[in-house]
């Protein structure tokens, strides 16, 4: 798959813009969002690319870094001639 680089933030997202592409966690919970950061009127959002997924809103979101680089994987796997 592709890997993606974060450039570090603090924890407030001061530094990070409305549409960029952030690590994020909901202040409490264990689970960690690779999602687009959304400032609306009182509240953030985290949305998905994928639109199979709700976007999440919350006051209490804590971003741990925003999206500096995608290395794409262009290495494409060769098949064996039995298909494998």
């Amino acid at each position: 798959g592709d890997i993606l680089v974060f450039e570090q933030t603090d924890a407030s997202a001061s530094n990070v813009s409305s549409g960029e592409i952030v690590a994020a966690l909901l202040e409490g919970g264990s689970d960690s969002y690779i999602r687009r950061y959304i400032v609306e009127e009182s509240r953030i959002g985290l949305k998905s690319e994928n639109k199979d997924f709700k976007t999440i809103y919350s006051q209490d979101v804590i971003v741990s870094g925003r999206l500096s680089a995608v290395l794409r994987n262009t290495h494409v796997k060769a098949q064996k001639p039995d298909g494998n």
